[in-house]
């Protein structure tokens, strides 16, 4: 089942290789499932995956890595879905 989830994320671009591409950028989730998520993003997604940390307070979840299948903009934004490839150890 999908749930609507609205929470702040920092996103982090990663390569093929899942090393860091660059700095991140403050998203916003729309909805996450088992699998995956949708999250709205200020730039068109250009990396193959993305580190998703969720700034929840209070919330110990876990960062995952997300790989984007779609991308589409929505006014001055980008909405983004994909699917969870696995969760990031720190």
């Amino acid at each position: 089942p999908v749930h609507s989830v609205a929470a702040l994320v920092n996103v982090y671009p990663l390569g093929d290789d899942f090393r860091l591409l660059g700095s991140s950028a403050l998203g916003c989730t729309v909805d996450v499932s088992c699998g995956g998520l949708s999250l709205v993003h200020p730039e068109p997604i250009e990396a193959s995956y993305f580190l998703v940390e969720f700034l929840i307070a209070g919330q110990p979840l876990p960062p995952v890595i997300f790989r984007p299948m779609r991308c589409s903009r929505i006014g001055s934004s980008y909405a983004v879905a994909g699917e969870f490839v696995s969760r990031a150890e720190f």
